[in-house]
C-alpha cells in the first residue's frame, strides 16, 4: 500500500502534506487533554475531511464507542458535538 503520493502527477488533489488521507480500516490514536484512546476508522470521506472512528471500551470526551470528526483547512480534526480539536495520529504498522 502506498502512503505517499506524487502531487506533480496529480494523484490526489488538495491533501495537507504528502500523507494519504485516513481511510476505513486504519487504526488511529485520539488524544485530547492528556487522554488517549486507540480507535479504528469506520467511515471516511474520499477527500479525507471527515471520518468516524470506533473503539471497544469506555468513554472518550463523552462519546461512548463512536465519534465523528471533521478536519479543518489547517489539518486539525474536531469532534462534531463540541467542535473541540482532537489530535488524530495514524498508528504505525509493524
Amino acid at each position: 500500500m502506498k502512503d505517499e503520493y506524487d502531487f506533480s502527477k496529480g494523484e490526489v488533489g488538495k491533501y495537507a502534506g504528502k500523507i494519504r488521507p485516513l481511510r476505513r480500516g486504519d487504526f488511529v490514536w485520539l488524544e485530547r487533554d492528556g487522554e488517549r484512546k486507540k480507535a479504528m476508522v469506520v467511515l471516511a470521506s474520499e477527500n479525507g475531511m471527515s471520518i468516524a472512528v470506533m473503539w471497544g471500551d469506555g468513554l472518550f470526551l463523552g462519546y461512548a464507542g463512536t465519534m465523528p470528526l471533521l478536519r479543518d483547512e489547517a489539518g486539525v480534526y474536531h469532534d462534531l458535538a463540541q467542535m473541540l480539536p482532537v489530535k488524530v495520529e495514524r498508528e504505525e504498522r509493524r
